[in-house]
């Protein structure tokens, strides 16, 4: 028996992730297993992919009258509207942020929810989750999905899923790449960090790292080296943690070597640029895809060993981790910079490259399309 699914995109959704979802789509449409429609609440980039690759899909709200907070309330309505008239068996909403949306646009109604968690979640949304939980809950991570049956306390009827991520090897715009190395590499290594600029984002950890760094090793080797953060700071509180990062480099005398990029929709292209891409992040859940797509561009991951790096980071074979929970992370990442710079054992020119290779492999290995688009179908197998 076919299901007729909607997949609920939210606005943040990167493009990277919302790939999958348009692959699983598009093979559904192919063997005609299920009949996906795709909601976006706005106009955003991922619709005219949509349109492109002739997925069916609606966009909630064209105008983006979704500014005003008065005209979001009508969401629920809207969407609860759509569900009815198409008739949906099944609803799928990725983030723990739209969860409520999932749950009220839903109630009462025959549809199955199904939740895709890919991070810690709001104090309501455990409390709705905890007492009417979904039919059932996928994870891209069994870190996630551990601190969600903590904190959930019930199963779903449908049980708890993981499903993998599915990553590419993306053609590299060569052009962009050749500004990125002339503006930021210029014959120096690259050392990187990615992920939203907030208190817990470990971007203070990078920066310490970073003065700690420049204290120990030779300074003709320092001057070797420039660091890059690609993210950006998204409300007022994490931009206060930005201006009290910029004072910090400026006491560090830092100012030349850190520079701060921004959000970046072609991150594949800095990744390829990237010679280490660090993971200072204890909670890490936002950052899955980036740290693989890096993988695949040959670039060294340094991570924490307390996050959700770990289930792809073996340490020294697929990258080095370190111990993110001890009481100063920037002195032990440091340590591990300077063996890396120097290239002294462990991390010498041939144990990298056996490193790099033993990644790619893995991912390439774990986190297939195929493997992705198996486990979605075993899932909708499951409620037909």
């Amino acid at each position: 028996m076919k299901c007729n699914i909607l997949y609920i995109f939210p606005n943040h959704l990167p493009l990277s992730e919302a790939s999958f979802v348009f692959d699983l789509a598009l093979e559904q449409m192919g063997t005609a297993t299920n009949l996906p429609h795709i909601l976006f609440l706005e106009e955003n980039s991922s619709v005219e992919i949509a349109r492109r690759k002739k997925i069916p899909f609606t966009v909630l709200d064209k105008k983006k009258k979704s500014s005003l907070p008065i005209y979001k309330l009508l969401w629920f309505y809207k969407i609860r509207k759509i569900i009815k008239n198409n008739k949906f068996d099944v609803v799928l909403v990725v983030g723990a942020n739209h969860f409520l949306m999932l749950f009220i646009s839903t109630l009462l109604q025959k549809t199955k929810r199904i939740w895709i968690n890919h991070g810690t979640s709001h104090r309501l949304v455990r409390l709705v989750a905890h007492f009417i939980p979904c039919y059932l809950t996928l994870f891209f991570s069994n870190v996630v999905k551990e601190h969600s049956k903590n904190a959930f306390g019930i199963i779903p009827q449908g049980g708890y899923w993981k499903i993998p991520f599915a990553v590419y090897e993306n053609q590299i715009d060569e052009t962009a790449l050749r500004i990125i190395n002339q503006k930021y590499k210029n014959q120096k290594q690259l050392i990187g960090m990615v992920g939203d600029i907030s208190q817990d984002s470990g971007v203070t950890t990078f920066v310490e790292m970073i003065y700690l760094l420049k204290k120990t090793i030779n300074e003709n080797l320092f001057n070797k080296l420039n660091f890059i953060v690609v993210g950006t700071a998204k409300n007022k509180q994490d931009l206060k943690v930005l201006k009290a990062l910029i004072n910090k480099i400026h006491l560090y005398q830092l100012d030349k070597h850190i520079h701060f990029l921004g959000e970046k929709e072609n991150k594949q292209v800095y990744f390829n640029a990237i010679d280490l891409l660090v993971f200072a992040n204890n909670k890490a859940f936002d950052v899955q895809c980036d740290l693989m797509q890096a993988i695949l561009q040959n670039t060294l991951i340094v991570t924490n060993d307390v996050s959700w790096p770990v289930e792809v980071i073996d340490n020294y074979v697929t990258g080095i981790r370190y111990q993110g929970n001890a009481q100063n992370p920037s002195l032990l990442i440091k340590e591990i910079m300077v063996n890396y710079v120097e290239k002294k054992p462990p991390l010498s020119m041939s144990n990298i490259e056996s490193i790099l290779v033993q990644a790619k492999e893995k991912i390439l290995s774990d986190y297939n399309r195929e493997k992705m688009i198996q486990k979605f179908n075993e899932v909708f197998a499951t409620i037909s």
